[in-house]
């Protein structure tokens, strides 16, 4: 494992996630990337949405989902919101959480 201590470390992580997008791109024609959401999230993905990505090849997925109806501002889906995804195609793969699915999971009773 490579650990580093950096002063920006948001940069860092996204140059890097950059880099890889772009050499994905350029081997295969397309790339994957799947992001996590929470707090350190939003940082890197400012900074990414400013480099030079084929955001057009690259499929985004995003993972680590909190259970919310579809557009409720909890859910970490609207994070990637800042990435300058095409406009021809689905900007984000997610799972859509189903109303039914909500009420099933407890979410908005007390204590829950």
């Amino acid at each position: 494992m490579d650990v580093r201590v950096v002063d920006d470390p948001a940069r860092v992580a996204a140059e890097a996630i950059a880099r890889r997008l772009r050499d994905a791109v350029r081997r295969r024609g397309s790339a994957t990337v799947a992001f996590s959401g929470g707090s350190t999230a939003p940082p890197m993905l400012a900074v990414l949405a400013t480099l030079d990505v084929p955001w057009s090849a690259v499929e985004v997925f995003q993972v680590d989902e909190r259970v919310a109806p579809d557009g409720d501002p909890d859910r970490n889906v609207g994070q990637l919101a800042v990435l300058p995804l095409h406009d021809s195609r689905p900007p984000v793969a997610q799972a859509g959480v189903a109303q039914a699915g909500v009420a099933q999971a407890g979410v908005g009773q007390a204590g829950v």
